[in-house]
């Protein structure tokens, strides 16, 4: 009894043929055998392009290897027995054949003459190949149905990882998915690459099931053959790229295909300024290696398949910093009209309408805009999402002036925004839009022309007493303290123009400092917010301190100026800013009368005790180690003075530093970070601390 084996037939019978013979032929010869168990001698020749008298003798010399048992009746033969199973045997083959070989693999059922018409062979040739490619145990066929052929080909390559994958290869991968059907033709025209470098490419991917594909063929009227492939499934899993890891011209592609719903190619390339192979290499990669999956119908309009919701990433102010543009003046620009003309908006802006288009896309991708984009000249508005950044501290002084302004009057004109700002009108209109966009106050946009509040923020203090100028503290205790404070008065005591006054009024107002209206030339005080000193008034001047001794023993008195400033030996006006600083830094309370001040009450320490937070021993220097436990004082982070043993203190989870509560709540209002760490925290995520601190 023969046994089958399973071996490499060719090297097995090779002894048996002198050295003229083609190997080729050979094996050719012992495929068809396999395929066709009976037939003619002639047959054989024919497909092999031998006569049949060559075809006997190799017949022969198979028979007398012992590969096949064959019976003969004339030219016809029956193969009784095949005593092995071909081996298969990895050849280097041509990228025809290696297409010839993946053809087969994704149809499976075949008939030899569509192998012939889609690689435009005889069906002669068509047999040899796949009797060359059974031979050698790439191929092999299961079942026959009349015509059709069913294989199963085990010849393939290693699966490629992301890490091996080409350019190239993910170039076609995102092409096929980006396409859904097409052809190699396409492939080679909108990737800008040979046909023969896209077969190249692609067989890799197929034979090595990286891709699996569907192959169609037609042929139509005309009788010309038609080959398209179908992406039926990618075996690879790409890392997903988020919209930071994107460069600029994907980010301009995403944004105007998502915003345009679907987006004919043309118009895209018209809207972008990029050539069309360049979309094209967008599309494909972006398709491949993000989560953003790119579609194309046959009219060539491309649309985003479940595009996902994008919510606020970073913030205006942020995006600023990184892009080097003013996104709040746009934003609010777009927030004044429902349906925005793109070509009209660019010029208002003074850009290009391709870099409108750029900036109005980064709104859209970082969650700050939607709306759709109708044609390459309208924008249609659908949500804006308004930052309010009052929290913060991203508001300039100069918007601080405009929202005191607007509190302090309702509405303000671009002259008069620009008079505030020693700005010209172009630029007060920028800034006019940006702080709509910040959405502090309700602030709008009327018929272009004004700016106006329809809502009074509540503003928290937004700085420090100590962060103001020395002339903001003393107009600040002369609103404090003023029985009626007018800009005439102001501008006698500071000796500056009308309209600095104005400026620093209305920028005490949106500092969040003073609570006041205004009528005309004079100002109705509703609150400010005065602190009691935390230092001693013995850290200040001589000059001060005389002069607060003075004040401090006239309580409940009119006091002259004219006397303080005799006896003190200075300039009244001198004097009179000095009671106003005095007041603004909480040393004092009274009221302003013409030359008179009317102490009403005083905070002035002339000396502040100081005890350790440990042992709450008595301190005679803050810089020293107690004398009594030899820990070192402690101090506030924010105010930098010392905390005492019957202080509450909040320590940062993250440095450990501490500070006392309300002066952090009041920088954290300001900056919305620790002052130390700069850690982006809120007020309840510091870690409060109890008396004594444990080290």
């Amino acid at each position: 009894m023969v046994t089958e084996r399973i071996i490499d037939p060719v090297k097995f019978v090779k002894p048996y043929f002198d050295e003229e013979t083609s190997e080729e032929d050979i094996e050719a010869l012992i495929g068809l055998l396999i395929i066709l168990k009976e037939g003619n001698v002639k047959t054989l020749a024919r497909t092999i392009g031998l006569k049949h008298i060559e075809i006997e003798e190799m017949l022969g010399r198979l028979i007398q290897s012992g590969l096949f048992i064959i019976e003969f009746k004339g030219l016809e033969y029956k193969i009784i027995r095949t005593t092995f199973k071909p081996k298969l045997e990895v050849k280097q083959l041509t990228v025809q054949d290696q297409f010839f070989i993946s053809y087969i693999k994704a149809r499976h059922k075949l008939s030899l003459r569509e192998i012939a018409e889609v690689f435009e062979i005889k069906s002669s040739e068509a047999m040899k190949k796949v009797a060359i490619f059974v031979c050698r145990g790439m191929i092999e066929i299961i079942q026959q149905e009349e015509d059709y052929y069913f294989f199963i080909v085990k010849y393939r390559k290693e699966r490629k990882t992301v890490e091996t994958l080409s350019f190239l290869d993910i170039q076609l991968i995102g092409y096929l998915l980006l396409k859904g059907v097409t052809t190699i033709e396409e492939i080679s025209l909108d990737l800008d690459i040979p046909n023969h470098k896209v077969l190249s490419v692609l067989v890799d991917l197929l034979l090595s099931e990286t891709i699996i594909c569907y192959f169609d063929y037609q042929k139509n009227f005309l009788r010309e053959n038609t080959l398209s492939l179908k992406i039926r499934q990618a075996n690879v899993t790409f890392p997903q790229k988020s919209i930071e890891a994107l460069n600029e011209q994907q980010r301009l592609v995403l944004g105007i295909v998502a915003l345009s719903e679907k987006i004919a190619i043309d118009r895209l390339i018209s809207l972008t300024g990029l050539p069309r192979p360049r979309i094209i290499e967008i599309l494909c990669n972006m398709t491949a290696m993000t989560q953003y999956r790119f579609l194309m119908n046959f009219n060539e309009d491309i649309f985003v398949e479940d595009l996902p919701n994008f919510s606020p990433n970073k913030t205006l102010q942020d995006m600023e910093h990184l892009y080097f543009f003013n996104y709040k003046e746009l934003l609010g620009r777009i927030s004044t009209q429902k349906r925005v003309r793109l070509k009209q908006l660019a010029k208002k802006m003074r850009i290009s309408k391709q870099e409108l288009l750029r900036r109005i896309v980064d709104l859209y991708l970082e969650g700050h805009l939607k709306g759709r984009l109708l044609s390459t000249e309208e924008f249609v508005v659908k949500t804006i999402r308004k930052s309010d950044d009052l929290q913060s501290g991203t508001l300039t002084d100069e918007e601080r002036i405009i929202i005191g302004a607007l509190i302090a009057t309702k509405s303000l004109t671009w002259p008069e925004i620009g008079a505030l700002l020693k700005i010209d009108r172009e630029n007060a209109i920028t800034i006019a839009y940006s702080m709509v966009a910040k959405n502090i106050g309700n602030i709008q946009i009327f018929n272009e022309k004004r700016l106006v509040m329809t809502e009074t923020p509540n503003l928290p203090p937004l700085i420090t007493i100590d962060e103001l100028s020395y002339e903001d503290q003393v107009l600040l205790g002369y609103l404090a303290s003023a029985t009626n404070p007018n800009l005439k008065e102001a501008k006698t005591i500071l000796r500056k123009p009308r309209v600095n006054i104005l400026s620093k009024v209305y920028f005490l107002i949106g500092s969040g400092l003073l609570v006041a209206q205004q009528h005309k030339q004079r100002f109705t005080i509703k609150r400010v917010r005065i602190e009691e000193p935390h230092a001693s008034i013995s850290q200040k001047s001589t000059f001060v301190q005389s002069l607060a001794h003075l004040l401090d023993e006239g309580i409940g008195k009119k006091v002259s100026i004219k006397k303080l400033a005799k006896e003190l030996k200075e300039d009244t006006r001198i004097v009179v800013q000095t009671i106003l600083y005095l007041v603004a830094n909480g040393f004092l309370i009274g009221k302003l009368k013409g030359n008179n001040f009317q102490v009403t009450r005083t905070y002035i320490k002339f000396t502040v005790d100081q005890y350790c937070y440990f042992c709450n021993q008595k301190l005679e220097d803050i810089n020293e180690p107690c004398p009594n436990c030899g820990n070192l004082p402690i101090h506030c982070t924010v105010c930098r003075g010392a905390i005492n043993a019957i202080d509450s203190v909040l320590k940062c989870p993250t440095c450990q530093n501490l500070a006392h509560p309300e002066h952090l709540e009041e920088w954290l209002n300001l900056k919305g970070e620790c002052p130390i760490c700069k850690m982006r925290l809120r007020l309840n995520q510091f870690i409060s601390i109890e008396a004594p601190l444990k080290l």
